[in-house]
């Protein structure tokens, strides 16, 4: 599926963005795309594919060019925020508007703070996050755009941001309220059905939509993981009815997780697709990072990796000139959070085929 069909959806764009999809048009060359990773037309995911494969690179102990990293300090805004992309950075920057779908947004800032402070840029990065806090809302959520709907994984992206600038879960509270209890509330209960007990759904609705999507993209960020070791600390578990959902960020992480790992063992190691029938490769790898990074046995994502490995040309999102370099990085950090190698994936260096789309 197509970006643009992603961003016409209800709920679409916010999950992701296009950093996990292929896209097919080339913009132009010029001093807007030099040292972007990638040549395809970064309207709507320059800085989210950015900041993935910054993110990659450094997981991996790989060098981070010098021209990508100042190809997304020149996108940040002065007030801290990223958009999507900015085809002039001398040009002041848009601001959020939940209503035309533009300007600065929280997935790229959240993805650009974690860029940041990973290439020890941590002033930047706190700026980021700062103005991150300025968009939650008294449900203690944390909508794409300023003042929009508040959804899980946005959400979700800021309390990982919040995480890499050295800040915890508290930081994000208005009113006694804060991202943890939001997400409590998105979170499939007991009365839904066994298979989708623990989930998350992308919004708070009167009845739930279960997103797998969401709960991969959810359970990396809430177990504050991007590329963690493996500590094979537990296993998830379902959830035992009657039962009151979790209150805390733990219980929270350990009912995604056992949906997340549940969903896997059910469809071969690979996530569906929430936009109709097929496999998500991008969900599959963040249920890798999340599931490694929280903690849990290699025997609950080794199904995954393999499946990975082995869609790894698919899984790349390889258009008809290059690779799709967010796709890269993520699984690059997949790769890294389950103890394998990068260099080798499948039979790829995912390493070699990121650089190779740098601007």
């Amino acid at each position: 599926m197509s970006f643009t069909k992603r961003f016409a959806g209800k709920m679409n764009v916010i999950l992701v963005a296009s950093a996990l999809i292929s896209a097919t048009i080339l913009a132009p060359s010029n001093a807007s795309t030099r040292g972007l990773f990638g040549s395809a037309d970064a309207t709507y995911d320059g800085v989210f594919r950015q900041s993935l494969a910054i993110l990659g690179l450094v997981a991996a102990n790989a060098e981070v060019p010098p021209a990508a990293i100042s190809w997304l300090e020149t996108q940040q805004c002065p007030n801290g925020g990223f958009e999507a992309f900015r085809p002039s950075p001398q040009t002041p920057c848009n601001a959020s508007n939940p209503n035309t779908w533009s300007g600065i947004d929280t997935n790229s800032t959240a993805l650009g703070a974690m860029a940041l402070a990973a290439v020890g840029k941590n002033q930047s990065a706190a700026k980021a996050v700062q103005w991150i806090k300025t968009t939650q809302q008294n449900s203690g959520g944390i909508p794409y755009f300023k003042g929009g709907t508040v959804d899980a994984s946005s959400s979700s992206l800021a309390l990982l941001a919040a995480k890499s600038v050295g800040l915890n879960q508290t930081f994000f509270t208005i009113r006694g309220k804060n991202v943890v209890s939001y997400l409590r509330t998105v979170l499939s209960d007991c009365s839904a059905e066994p298979n989708k007990r623990g989930a998350l759904a992308y919004s708070r609705t009167p009845n739930l939509l279960v997103s797998p999507m969401t709960s991969s993209q959810g359970l990396a960020a809430i177990s504050g993981a991007i590329a963690s070791p493996i500590r094979g600390l537990s296993q998830p578990r379902r959830m035992t009815c009657p039962s009151a959902k979790p209150t805390t960020l733990g219980g929270i992480r350990d009912s995604v997780a056992a949906y997340v790992k549940g969903a896997l063992a059910e469809n071969s190691g690979v996530m569906p697709s929430e936009f109709g029938s097929g496999n998500d490769w991008g969900s599959t790898a963040w249920a890798v990072i999340g599931l490694a990074g929280s903690g849990f046995n290699p025997n609950s994502f080794n199904q995954a990796v393999e499946a990975l490995q082995a869609n790894v040309i698919t899984a790349l999102a390889i258009n008809q000139t290059e690779v799709n370099p967010g796709r890269a990085g993520l699984l690059i950090l997949a790769a890294v959070a389950a103890g394998e190698n990068p260099r080798d994936f499948g039979g790829r260096n995912l390493i070699n085929n990121l650089r190779d789309t740098l601007s």
